[in-house]
């Protein structure tokens, strides 16, 4: 405009122009740039986070809600638990290095009452559990007692930040 004589008008009707033109461009780079980062976030069911020398099984203390003692993972994979009866599906996303969320869902659960989101720390085998309106922080062997009860449809969400798990025999277990 300045320097090559172009009108003022014609000036800004070519930048209404591509101002135009660039917004379907810029919306189509942003829709694929998010499409790359949900890729690269996307983690593999299938990818193990960390498993024991022994193959990965440890015994755990009282590990199944019955009771047995159970063999349960050192540290649950995706695979590990959708093993559990009752498990619909997990989404496992990567939040930083040693953190990741988890989605559980449950079968026969169409509304995602029994849904349980996970916040696990990978290098200390703790995981932050949200049930319901309850908030807990669980080892790997009381998580395992969780989804294992929660998948069988024995717990229950009280107040209090308190969920209550059963076994077939009655005997029951509070998680504070």
């Amino acid at each position: 405009m300045l320097a090559g004589g172009v009108p003022t008008g014609e000036a800004l009707s070519y930048g209404i122009v591509l101002a135009i033109v660039s917004v379907p461009v810029c919306a189509l780079v942003g829709a694929v740039i998010g499409g790359l980062v949900v890729l690269v976030r996307t983690r593999s069911l299938s990818d193990p986070v960390a498993r024991s020398a022994d193959g990965g099984r440890a015994s755990g203390a009282g590990g199944a809600p019955d009771g047995d003692e159970a063999a349960v993972p050192v540290l649950l994979t995706a695979d590990d638990i959708l093993a559990i009866p009752g498990v619909a599906s997990v989404e496992v996303t990567p939040a930083e290095p040693g953190l990741e969320d988890l989605y559980v869902r449950f079968d026969d659960d169409p509304d995602g009452e029994r849904d349980i989101i996970l916040l696990r720390n990978t290098a200390v085998g703790s995981a932050l559990a949200l049930v319901g309106t309850a908030r807990l922080e669980l080892d790997e062997t009381d998580l395992w007692v969780l989804l294992e009860s929660v998948g069988a449809r024995r717990s229950r969400v009280e107040e209090g930040n308190r969920i209550v798990v059963w076994h077939a025999s009655g005997d029951e277990r509070v998680f504070v």
